[in-house]
């Protein structure tokens, strides 16, 4: 790791043109992660490293994008058939450092900036993953990329800010859903962060999204009432996975299946932008231990394999876009795959409506 780092330090200072870039509605340790990959660049003498994200920031991660802008590093989002010379972006980077990202296909208006950079670094944890690099900081047993970043910069020798810590906090709070997902490692950054100044208070505030608009309760409604059960019998206890299609808050639509009981939600969106289809996986990860499953590697890559794409994620946290438009066609086909993997285990679950 410590060589790694060096090799990164030497190759920011060898070159000025620098893109810092992450996912498509990124998310607070996404943002989190960039803000202090972009910290890092200044550190070593890039004087205007370039953090850019494609498309659009989550609505929770808009107060993390203020305290990085409190930090003079300004957040560019770059839109799909953008005029980048308008915008002031080179036509090239010599270095592209892709943060909390597994594919390509989720870098979306950037893809392009990326793949033609002369030199990439990847800084991530996510084990799917499609995006190669000349050095490459991975590593699925982190609960964020975030604590990844921390501990470059750490071994760096670079001094971070007490507002930076906290951010780096939130994105680990974030993407940990609060801890519950968790390890020894994971809690000995936590204690350094706290330890160096951070303050848990102002971390967590920093998650919290604004209030959400009226669409928002409407679109887990639509969630609810769209959606498709199915049973996964088996010896070590019956699996239930849910199916639903929503056009937003797909993350949050996910969640709220999983809290109404069940195991495994696959949610769905069409990406007019892309043309293409999204897929939002949450599971309980207990569940998913007695069935000896994983969702993108046994299920989504098929679907990618089938339309073309990309994605990657956590065992029980993910997301994949396939190169189809039609969400009916790709939920017809992940219902095939789901059928070809249980077969006579798989059962719909089919109840009367109320009052019909």
């Amino acid at each position: 790791m410590q060589e790694k780092c060096e090799k990164l330090r030497q190759v920011l200072k060898e070159e000025r043109n620098v893109a810092i870039v992450t996912h498509s509605n990124a998310d607070v340790d996404a943002i989190a992660s960039l803000c202090l990959a972009g910290y890092l660049a200044r550190s070593v003498g890039i004087q205007y490293p370039w953090l850019m994200v494609p498309e659009g920031i989550a609505l929770e991660a808009r107060k993390a994008v203020d305290l990085c802008k409190s930090l003079d590093l300004e957040i560019k989002i770059v839109k799909r058939g953008a005029d980048l010379a308008k915008l002031g972006v080179p036509e090239r980077f010599d270095v592209c450092i892709v943060v909390d990202t597994a594919s390509y296909v989720q870098l979306k208006s950037l893809k392009d900036i990326v793949s033609t950079c002369s030199r990439k670094v990847v800084v991530d944890h996510h084990a799917e993953r499609d995006i190669d690099a000349d050095i490459e900081f991975i590593d699925p047993s982190r609960l964020s990329s975030s604590e990844l970043m921390y501990e470059i910069t750490e071994l760096l020798g670079i001094s971070i800010p007490k507002t930076l810590l906290d951010l780096v906090l939130a994105g680990i709070i974030s993407d940990s859903k609060r801890f519950l997902r968790a390890n020894p490692r994971s809690f000995m950054v936590v204690a350094k962060l706290l330890l160096n100044g951070a303050s848990y208070e102002n971390a967590l505030s920093l998650t919290q999204p604004p209030q959400r608009p009226p669409h928002y309760r409407l679109a887990k409604i639509k969630c609810v009432l769209r959606h498709r059960g199915f049973k996964i019998s088996s010896e070590q206890g019956d699996l239930y996975l849910a199916l639903s299609e929503v056009g937003a808050y797909e993350s949050d639509c996910a969640s709220s299946l999983l809290a109404l009981g069940y195991d495994i939600a696959l949610v769905l969106s069409e990406d007019d932008a892309l043309r293409a289809t999204r897929i939002v996986y949450r599971a309980k990860e207990d569940a998913l231990g007695k069935m000896g499953i994983d969702i993108y590697s046994d299920i989504l890559r098929k679907l990618v394999e089938t339309f073309g794409g990309g994605g990657g994620g956590h065992k029980s946290a993910g997301a994949a876009i396939v190169m189809c438009r039609d969400s009916d066609s790709v939920a017809r086909k992940l219902i095939e795959i789901l059928v070809s993997i249980f077969r006579n285990r798989l059962s719909e679950l089919v109840e009367q409506k109320v009052g019909a």
